[in-house]
Protein backbone atom coordinates (compact mmCIF):
# COMPACT_ATOMS: atom_id res chain seq x y z
CA UNK A 1 0.00 0.00 0.00
CA UNK A 2 1.45 3.35 -1.02
CA UNK A 3 1.99 5.83 1.80
CA UNK A 4 2.85 9.53 1.83
CA UNK A 5 5.96 9.83 3.99
CA UNK A 6 5.30 13.25 5.39
CA UNK A 7 3.31 14.97 8.13
CA UNK A 8 0.79 17.78 7.88
CA UNK A 9 2.87 20.85 8.69
CA UNK A 10 1.32 23.80 10.47
CA UNK A 11 4.29 25.90 9.43
CA UNK A 12 3.40 25.22 5.80
CA UNK A 13 -0.02 26.71 6.43
CA UNK A 14 1.55 29.81 7.98
CA UNK A 15 3.97 30.04 5.08
CA UNK A 16 1.12 29.95 2.59
CA UNK A 17 -0.59 32.75 4.49
CA UNK A 18 2.52 34.88 4.32
CA UNK A 19 3.21 34.24 0.64
CA UNK A 20 -0.29 35.16 -0.52
CA UNK A 21 0.41 38.89 -0.48
CA UNK A 22 -1.73 39.73 -3.46
CA UNK A 23 -3.86 42.62 -4.60
CA UNK A 24 -6.77 43.92 -2.55
CA UNK A 25 -9.27 46.01 -4.47
CA UNK A 26 -12.94 46.65 -4.05
CA UNK A 27 -13.70 45.65 -7.65
CA UNK A 28 -16.85 43.57 -7.98
CA UNK A 29 -15.85 39.99 -8.66
CA UNK A 30 -17.51 36.73 -9.52
CA UNK A 31 -18.11 33.99 -6.96
CA UNK A 32 -15.26 31.51 -7.58
CA UNK A 33 -16.89 28.97 -5.25
CA UNK A 34 -20.03 28.91 -7.36
CA UNK A 35 -17.96 28.60 -10.55
CA UNK A 36 -15.89 25.70 -9.23
CA UNK A 37 -18.13 23.80 -6.79
CA UNK A 38 -21.63 24.75 -7.88
CA UNK A 39 -22.83 26.35 -4.63
CA UNK A 40 -22.69 29.82 -3.13
CA UNK A 41 -19.58 31.02 -1.27
CA UNK A 42 -21.72 31.71 1.84
CA UNK A 43 -22.68 28.04 2.08
CA UNK A 44 -21.65 26.57 5.45
CA UNK A 45 -19.49 23.47 5.00
CA UNK A 46 -18.40 22.77 8.56
CA UNK A 47 -18.47 24.20 12.07
CA UNK A 48 -16.49 24.05 15.33
CA UNK A 49 -16.87 25.64 18.76
CA UNK A 50 -19.92 27.54 17.59
CA UNK A 51 -18.09 28.95 14.55
CA UNK A 52 -19.28 28.30 11.03
CA UNK A 53 -16.81 27.88 8.20
CA UNK A 54 -18.20 28.90 4.85
CA UNK A 55 -17.19 27.61 1.45
CA UNK A 56 -15.44 30.92 0.85
CA UNK A 57 -13.00 30.23 3.71
CA UNK A 58 -12.65 26.50 3.12
CA UNK A 59 -12.49 25.83 -0.59
CA UNK A 60 -8.95 27.12 -1.14
CA UNK A 61 -7.54 24.64 1.39
CA UNK A 62 -9.49 21.78 -0.15
CA UNK A 63 -8.23 22.66 -3.63
CA UNK A 64 -4.64 22.79 -2.35
CA UNK A 65 -4.96 19.39 -0.70
CA UNK A 66 -6.54 17.91 -3.84
CA UNK A 67 -3.67 19.28 -5.90
CA UNK A 68 -1.17 17.80 -3.47
CA UNK A 69 -2.74 14.34 -3.59
CA UNK A 70 -2.96 14.53 -7.38
CA UNK A 71 0.74 15.39 -7.73
CA UNK A 72 1.81 12.59 -5.41
CA UNK A 73 -0.31 10.00 -7.16
CA UNK A 74 0.99 11.19 -10.53
CA UNK A 75 4.50 10.36 -9.31
CA UNK A 76 3.21 6.89 -8.48
CA UNK A 77 1.78 6.59 -11.98
CA UNK A 78 -1.85 6.88 -10.88
CA UNK A 79 -3.64 9.12 -13.38
CA UNK A 80 -6.37 10.07 -12.85
CA UNK A 81 -6.10 10.20 -9.07
CA UNK A 82 -7.52 7.22 -7.18
CA UNK A 83 -9.44 8.79 -4.30
CA UNK A 84 -10.12 5.45 -2.64
CA UNK A 85 -6.44 4.43 -2.45
CA UNK A 86 -4.70 4.57 0.92
CA UNK A 87 -2.11 7.34 0.99
CA UNK A 88 -1.27 8.16 4.60
CA UNK A 89 -1.71 6.57 8.04
CA UNK A 90 -4.60 4.38 6.91
CA UNK A 91 -6.43 7.27 5.26
CA UNK A 92 -7.65 7.20 1.69
CA UNK A 93 -6.74 10.02 -0.66
CA UNK A 94 -10.21 11.48 -0.15
CA UNK A 95 -9.95 11.34 3.67
CA UNK A 96 -6.48 12.82 3.60
CA UNK A 97 -7.57 15.70 1.39
CA UNK A 98 -10.44 16.53 3.74
CA UNK A 99 -8.26 16.25 6.85
CA UNK A 100 -5.51 18.48 5.48
CA UNK A 101 -8.04 21.07 4.33
CA UNK A 102 -9.97 20.95 7.61
CA UNK A 103 -6.85 21.27 9.78
CA UNK A 104 -5.68 24.17 7.61
CA UNK A 105 -9.06 25.90 7.88
CA UNK A 106 -8.73 25.86 11.68
CA UNK A 107 -5.46 27.76 11.62
CA UNK A 108 -6.73 31.32 10.94
CA UNK A 109 -9.22 30.96 13.79
CA UNK A 110 -6.53 29.70 16.20
CA UNK A 111 -4.17 32.52 15.20
CA UNK A 112 -6.91 35.07 15.77
CA UNK A 113 -7.76 33.64 19.20
CA UNK A 114 -4.14 33.71 20.40
CA UNK A 115 -3.71 37.23 19.05
CA UNK A 116 -6.75 38.38 21.04
CA UNK A 117 -5.46 36.72 24.21
CA UNK A 118 -2.17 38.60 23.98
CA UNK A 119 -3.66 41.82 22.65
CA UNK A 120 -1.77 41.53 19.38
CA UNK A 121 -3.10 43.60 16.49
CA UNK A 122 -1.77 44.97 13.23
CA UNK A 123 -0.72 48.60 13.14
CA UNK A 124 -1.74 50.99 10.40
CA UNK A 125 1.83 50.84 9.06
CA UNK A 126 1.77 47.04 8.92
CA UNK A 127 -1.52 47.02 7.06
CA UNK A 128 -0.10 49.59 4.65
CA UNK A 129 2.90 47.35 4.09
CA UNK A 130 0.61 44.44 3.26
CA UNK A 131 -1.33 46.64 0.85
CA UNK A 132 1.88 47.80 -0.82
CA UNK A 133 3.02 44.21 -1.30
CA UNK A 134 -0.36 43.32 -2.76
CA UNK A 135 -0.27 46.20 -5.21
CA UNK A 136 3.26 45.27 -6.30
CA UNK A 137 2.19 41.68 -6.90
CA UNK A 138 -0.86 42.76 -8.85
CA UNK A 139 1.24 44.96 -11.14
CA UNK A 140 3.89 42.29 -11.65
CA UNK A 141 1.28 39.64 -12.35
CA UNK A 142 -0.18 41.60 -15.23
CA UNK A 143 -3.02 43.70 -13.86
CA UNK A 144 -6.38 43.30 -12.18
CA UNK A 145 -7.98 40.89 -14.65
CA UNK A 146 -5.17 38.34 -14.43
CA UNK A 147 -4.99 38.78 -10.67
CA UNK A 148 -8.63 37.81 -10.24
CA UNK A 149 -8.25 34.89 -12.66
CA UNK A 150 -5.31 33.72 -10.56
CA UNK A 151 -6.99 33.79 -7.15
CA UNK A 152 -10.29 32.47 -8.55
CA UNK A 153 -8.50 29.47 -10.07
CA UNK A 154 -7.57 28.55 -6.48
CA UNK A 155 -11.09 29.10 -5.17
CA UNK A 156 -10.19 32.33 -3.37
CA UNK A 157 -12.03 35.61 -3.20
CA UNK A 158 -10.25 38.91 -2.67
CA UNK A 159 -11.63 39.06 0.87
CA UNK A 160 -10.11 35.68 1.72
CA UNK A 161 -6.75 36.82 0.41
CA UNK A 162 -6.96 39.82 2.74
CA UNK A 163 -7.79 37.70 5.76
CA UNK A 164 -4.99 35.24 5.05
CA UNK A 165 -2.45 38.03 4.61
CA UNK A 166 -3.43 39.52 7.95
CA UNK A 167 -3.35 36.14 9.68
CA UNK A 168 0.14 35.53 8.27
CA UNK A 169 1.49 38.75 9.72
CA UNK A 170 -0.32 38.17 13.02
CA UNK A 171 1.31 34.73 13.24
CA UNK A 172 4.74 36.31 12.86
CA UNK A 173 3.97 38.81 15.63
CA UNK A 174 2.60 36.07 17.89
CA UNK A 175 5.88 34.18 17.67
CA UNK A 176 7.86 37.27 18.67
CA UNK A 177 5.54 38.11 21.56
CA UNK A 178 5.53 34.56 22.89
CA UNK A 179 9.32 34.50 22.73
CA UNK A 180 9.45 37.60 24.94
CA UNK A 181 6.73 36.65 27.44
CA UNK A 182 7.08 32.87 27.69
CA UNK A 183 10.29 31.75 29.37
CA UNK A 184 9.82 28.23 28.01
CA UNK A 185 10.42 29.65 24.53
CA UNK A 186 13.93 30.82 25.40
CA UNK A 187 17.05 28.69 24.93
CA UNK A 188 20.37 29.09 26.71
CA UNK A 189 23.57 28.26 24.82
CA UNK A 190 23.86 24.77 26.29
CA UNK A 191 20.30 23.86 25.35
CA UNK A 192 20.83 25.29 21.87
CA UNK A 193 23.96 23.17 21.41
CA UNK A 194 22.02 20.06 22.43
CA UNK A 195 19.21 20.97 20.02
CA UNK A 196 21.65 21.41 17.15
CA UNK A 197 23.41 18.16 17.98
CA UNK A 198 20.06 16.38 17.90
CA UNK A 199 19.61 17.79 14.41
CA UNK A 200 23.04 16.46 13.47
CA UNK A 201 24.45 19.96 12.99
CA UNK A 202 28.24 20.27 13.41
CA UNK A 203 30.85 22.87 12.60
CA UNK A 204 34.56 22.38 12.02
CA UNK A 205 37.71 23.82 10.47
CA UNK A 206 40.40 21.66 8.94
CA UNK A 207 43.84 21.68 7.44
CA UNK A 208 43.71 19.58 4.27
CA UNK A 209 46.80 18.16 2.62
CA UNK A 210 45.68 16.59 -0.65
CA UNK A 211 46.59 13.15 -1.91
CA UNK A 212 45.18 13.74 -5.38
CA UNK A 213 44.61 16.56 -7.84
CA UNK A 214 40.82 16.87 -8.02
CA UNK A 215 40.97 19.26 -10.97
CA UNK A 216 41.98 16.50 -13.38
CA UNK A 217 40.86 12.95 -14.07
CA UNK A 218 43.00 10.25 -12.49
CA UNK A 219 44.86 12.86 -10.49
CA UNK A 220 45.94 10.47 -7.72
CA UNK A 221 49.35 11.38 -6.27
CA UNK A 222 52.23 8.95 -6.35
CA UNK A 223 52.98 6.95 -3.20
CA UNK A 224 56.06 9.07 -2.65
CA UNK A 225 54.09 12.32 -2.86
CA UNK A 226 51.42 10.92 -0.53
CA UNK A 227 54.07 10.02 2.02
CA UNK A 228 55.43 13.57 1.88
CA UNK A 229 51.94 14.95 2.53
CA UNK A 230 51.43 12.59 5.45
CA UNK A 231 54.76 13.58 7.02
CA UNK A 232 53.85 17.26 6.63
CA UNK A 233 50.50 16.61 8.32
CA UNK A 234 52.27 14.85 11.19
CA UNK A 235 54.68 17.77 11.56
CA UNK A 236 51.84 20.31 11.65
CA UNK A 237 49.95 18.26 14.23
CA UNK A 238 53.08 18.02 16.37
CA UNK A 239 53.40 21.81 16.30
CA UNK A 240 49.78 22.15 17.41
CA UNK A 241 50.25 19.67 20.25
CA UNK A 242 53.30 21.54 21.54
CA UNK A 243 51.77 25.01 21.24
CA UNK A 244 50.46 26.93 24.25
CA UNK A 245 47.94 28.64 21.98
CA UNK A 246 46.89 25.82 19.62
CA UNK A 247 43.68 27.48 18.42
CA UNK A 248 45.50 30.60 17.23
CA UNK A 249 48.28 28.52 15.68
CA UNK A 250 45.69 26.31 13.94
CA UNK A 251 44.37 29.32 12.02
CA UNK A 252 47.89 30.35 11.02
CA UNK A 253 48.82 26.88 9.79
CA UNK A 254 45.46 26.49 8.04
CA UNK A 255 45.99 29.69 6.06
CA UNK A 256 49.54 28.69 5.19
CA UNK A 257 49.29 24.99 4.43
CA UNK A 258 45.68 23.95 3.84
CA UNK A 259 44.91 22.97 0.24
CA UNK A 260 41.15 23.09 0.71
CA UNK A 261 39.68 24.95 -2.31
CA UNK A 262 36.78 26.10 -0.13
CA UNK A 263 38.96 27.82 2.46
CA UNK A 264 38.60 31.29 0.97
CA UNK A 265 34.81 31.01 0.98
CA UNK A 266 34.58 29.40 4.45
CA UNK A 267 37.49 30.73 6.55
CA UNK A 268 35.40 30.33 9.70
CA UNK A 269 34.77 26.65 9.08
CA UNK A 270 32.05 24.43 7.63
CA UNK A 271 28.55 24.09 9.10
CA UNK A 272 27.21 20.70 8.04
CA UNK A 273 24.73 17.97 8.87
CA UNK A 274 25.34 14.31 9.63
CA UNK A 275 21.73 13.31 9.02
CA UNK A 276 21.08 11.13 5.93
CA UNK A 277 19.29 13.82 3.95
CA UNK A 278 20.97 16.80 5.58
CA UNK A 279 18.91 19.57 7.15
CA UNK A 280 18.39 23.23 6.32
CA UNK A 281 20.55 22.75 3.27
CA UNK A 282 23.73 22.77 5.37
CA UNK A 283 25.14 20.01 3.20
CA UNK A 284 27.22 16.93 3.91
CA UNK A 285 30.93 16.25 4.31
CA UNK A 286 32.80 13.05 3.48
CA UNK A 287 32.09 10.30 6.07
CA UNK A 288 35.61 10.35 7.50
CA UNK A 289 35.36 14.10 8.14
CA UNK A 290 31.95 13.77 9.79
CA UNK A 291 33.04 10.91 12.04
CA UNK A 292 36.27 12.66 12.90
CA UNK A 293 34.36 15.78 13.95
CA UNK A 294 31.78 13.90 16.01
CA UNK A 295 34.45 12.25 18.18
CA UNK A 296 35.84 15.64 19.27
CA UNK A 297 34.81 18.02 22.01
CA UNK A 298 34.33 21.69 21.17
CA UNK A 299 37.66 23.46 20.47
CA UNK A 300 39.47 20.12 20.37
CA UNK A 301 41.96 19.27 17.62
CA UNK A 302 41.78 15.67 16.49
CA UNK A 303 44.26 13.18 15.14
CA UNK A 304 45.00 12.99 11.43
CA UNK A 305 42.04 11.67 9.43
CA UNK A 306 42.50 10.26 5.95
CA UNK A 307 39.75 10.54 3.33
CA UNK A 308 39.58 10.16 -0.43
CA UNK A 309 40.73 13.78 -0.67
CA UNK A 310 43.75 13.57 1.55
CA UNK A 311 44.85 14.08 5.16
CA UNK A 312 42.70 16.24 7.47
CA UNK A 313 43.57 17.86 10.78
CA UNK A 314 40.20 18.79 12.21
CA UNK A 315 39.25 21.42 14.79
CA UNK A 316 35.68 21.15 16.05
CA UNK A 317 33.96 24.51 16.63
CA UNK A 318 30.99 25.47 18.77
CA UNK A 319 28.39 26.57 16.17
CA UNK A 320 26.59 28.74 18.72
CA UNK A 321 29.56 31.12 18.79
CA UNK A 322 28.54 32.40 15.39
CA UNK A 323 25.75 34.92 15.95
CA UNK A 324 24.10 34.37 12.57
CA UNK A 325 23.99 30.60 13.07
CA UNK A 326 22.83 30.99 16.65
CA UNK A 327 19.97 33.28 15.66
CA UNK A 328 18.93 30.98 12.81
CA UNK A 329 18.57 27.88 14.99
CA UNK A 330 17.04 29.73 17.93
CA UNK A 331 14.34 30.93 15.56
CA UNK A 332 13.91 27.43 14.14
CA UNK A 333 13.50 25.94 17.62
CA UNK A 334 11.12 28.70 18.70
CA UNK A 335 8.99 28.20 15.59
CA UNK A 336 8.71 24.51 16.40
CA UNK A 337 7.55 25.30 19.94
CA UNK A 338 4.95 27.77 18.67
CA UNK A 339 3.84 25.14 16.17
CA UNK A 340 3.21 22.76 19.07
CA UNK A 341 1.02 25.41 20.71
CA UNK A 342 -1.01 25.69 17.53
CA UNK A 343 -1.24 21.92 17.20
CA UNK A 344 -2.49 21.49 20.77
CA UNK A 345 -5.25 24.01 20.20
CA UNK A 346 -6.18 22.63 16.83
CA UNK A 347 -6.32 19.06 18.11
CA UNK A 348 -8.77 20.13 20.78
CA UNK A 349 -11.22 21.46 18.20
CA UNK A 350 -14.06 19.13 17.27
CA UNK A 351 -15.28 19.53 13.70
CA UNK A 352 -18.80 18.92 12.42
CA UNK A 353 -19.20 18.69 8.66
CA UNK A 354 -22.33 19.27 6.61
CA UNK A 355 -23.89 16.94 4.07
CA UNK A 356 -22.87 19.32 1.29
CA UNK A 357 -19.20 18.86 2.14
CA UNK A 358 -19.52 15.13 2.77
CA UNK A 359 -21.05 14.55 -0.67
CA UNK A 360 -18.88 16.99 -2.61
CA UNK A 361 -17.60 15.48 -5.87
CA UNK A 362 -13.80 15.88 -5.62
CA UNK A 363 -13.24 14.60 -9.16
CA UNK A 364 -15.56 17.24 -10.60
CA UNK A 365 -14.01 19.94 -8.42
CA UNK A 366 -10.52 18.94 -9.52
CA UNK A 367 -11.59 19.04 -13.16
CA UNK A 368 -13.13 22.51 -12.72
CA UNK A 369 -9.91 23.75 -11.11
CA UNK A 370 -7.85 22.38 -13.98
CA UNK A 371 -10.07 24.17 -16.49
CA UNK A 372 -9.60 27.44 -14.61
CA UNK A 373 -5.85 26.88 -14.55
CA UNK A 374 -5.87 26.32 -18.31
CA UNK A 375 -7.81 29.54 -18.85
CA UNK A 376 -5.32 31.40 -16.66
CA UNK A 377 -2.31 29.97 -18.48
CA UNK A 378 -3.85 30.86 -21.84
CA UNK A 379 -4.50 34.43 -20.67
CA UNK A 380 -0.92 34.73 -19.41
CA UNK A 381 0.44 33.47 -22.73
CA UNK A 382 -1.72 35.98 -24.62
CA UNK A 383 -0.50 38.79 -22.38
CA UNK A 384 3.13 37.77 -22.88
CA UNK A 385 2.61 37.55 -26.64
CA UNK A 386 0.99 40.99 -26.71
CA UNK A 387 3.90 42.44 -24.75
CA UNK A 388 6.37 40.78 -27.10
CA UNK A 389 4.59 42.16 -30.16
CA UNK A 390 4.46 45.61 -28.58
CA UNK A 391 8.18 45.46 -27.86
CA UNK A 392 8.92 44.30 -31.41
CA UNK A 393 6.93 47.22 -32.80
CA UNK A 394 8.88 49.64 -30.60
CA UNK A 395 12.15 48.07 -31.70
CA UNK A 396 11.06 48.30 -35.35
CA UNK A 397 10.15 51.97 -34.93
CA UNK A 398 13.47 52.64 -33.22
CA UNK A 399 15.34 50.86 -36.05
CA UNK A 400 13.45 52.91 -38.64
CA UNK A 401 14.23 56.11 -36.77
CA UNK A 402 17.91 55.22 -36.55
CA UNK A 403 17.98 54.33 -40.27
CA UNK A 404 16.31 57.64 -41.15
CA UNK A 405 18.85 59.53 -39.08
CA UNK A 406 21.70 57.67 -40.76
CA UNK A 407 20.26 58.47 -44.21
CA UNK A 408 19.93 62.11 -43.26
CA UNK A 409 23.51 62.18 -42.05
CA UNK A 410 24.69 60.49 -45.26
CA UNK A 411 22.76 63.00 -47.39
CA UNK A 412 24.30 65.83 -45.41
CA UNK A 413 27.76 64.37 -45.94
CA UNK A 414 27.13 64.02 -49.70
CA UNK A 415 25.89 67.60 -49.95
CA UNK A 416 28.90 68.82 -48.05
CA UNK A 417 31.23 66.81 -50.31
CA UNK A 418 29.59 68.15 -53.48
CA UNK A 419 29.73 71.69 -52.18
CA UNK A 420 33.39 71.23 -51.31
CA UNK A 421 34.13 69.83 -54.77
CA UNK A 422 32.32 72.76 -56.44
CA UNK A 423 34.20 75.24 -54.30
CA UNK A 424 37.50 73.55 -55.10
CA UNK A 425 36.72 73.54 -58.82
CA UNK A 426 35.70 77.21 -58.69
CA UNK A 427 38.92 78.10 -56.90
CA UNK A 428 40.89 76.19 -59.52
CA UNK A 429 39.14 78.00 -62.37
CA UNK A 430 39.82 81.31 -60.72
CA UNK A 431 43.49 80.47 -60.38
CA UNK A 432 43.67 79.38 -64.04
CA UNK A 433 41.97 82.62 -65.12
CA UNK A 434 44.44 84.70 -63.20
CA UNK A 435 47.36 82.81 -64.74
CA UNK A 436 46.01 83.32 -68.26
CA UNK A 437 45.53 87.03 -67.64
CA UNK A 438 49.11 87.33 -66.44
CA UNK A 439 50.38 85.61 -69.57
CA UNK A 440 48.44 87.99 -71.86
CA UNK A 441 49.66 91.04 -70.02
CA UNK A 442 53.21 89.76 -70.26
CA UNK A 443 52.96 89.42 -74.00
Amino acid sequence: MKTIKRTISILLVLGLMTMLLTSCTQTKEEDPVLALAGFDKETVLLSFDGNSVTAEDYLYWLIMSISQVRQIQQKWGDEPADWDAEVYAGMTAREYAYKYATDSAKMPWVVEQIAQEYGITLTREEKAKIQESKDDFKEQFGGEDLYFMYIHSMGMTDAVVDRMNEMGMLAEKIELVLAEEDETLTLNDEALRTYMEDLGILKAKHILLKTKDTSIENGEYSDEKKQEQKELAEDLLAQLRESETPLELFDELMQTYSEDPGLAAYPGGYLFSTLPDGIDFTGRMVPEFETGTQTLAYNEIGEIVESTYGYHIILRIDPTQDEETKEKYEKKWRSEQVQKIYEERMNSIEIETTEILDTLDLVALDEAVRNKESELNKAIEEMQLAKLQEQQEKDSQNDASVEENVDSENDAEVDATVEEDVTTESDANTENGEDTEKEINAE
